[in-house]
């Protein structure tokens, strides 16, 4: 979307459904959010607008969805939804109870 300053749920590799199938993802259901004018460092006023707008917040609360990517370039925001054929959840390492910052110090 950036590279061709277009914002749109297609790109040159076609629509989400396209881009899966491309990436070797077996699928059942997607969803996409995008937007653009926001900048960088305003992700909650992106999350806000998504949030306040029924169709882009059914995406985000959707609790079939079990794969999550997101991506920012240049005010163009995007988020991706999928649910595996199976509707798995990803075999995602458990975060640990406890981290360090760079001082060693728990938090």
């Amino acid at each position: 979307m950036a590279a061709n300053k277009n914002l749109t749920h297609d790109d040159p590799s076609g629509d989400l459904g396209k881009r899966l199938d491309h990436q070797g993802f077996d699928w059942w259901s997607a969803g996409e959010n995008i937007a653009r004018g926001f900048e960088e460092n305003d992700d909650v006023g992106v999350m806000r607008a998504w949030m306040n707008s029924p169709g882009h917040r059914a995406n985000i609360l959707n609790s079939r969805y079990t794969h999550f990517g997101a991506g920012y370039k240049d005010t163009y925001w995007t988020q991706n939804f999928a649910q595996d054929v199976n509707g798995r959840p990803p075999n995602v390492p458990r975060c640990p109870t406890e981290t360090k910052s760079k001082d060693g110090a728990g938090e």
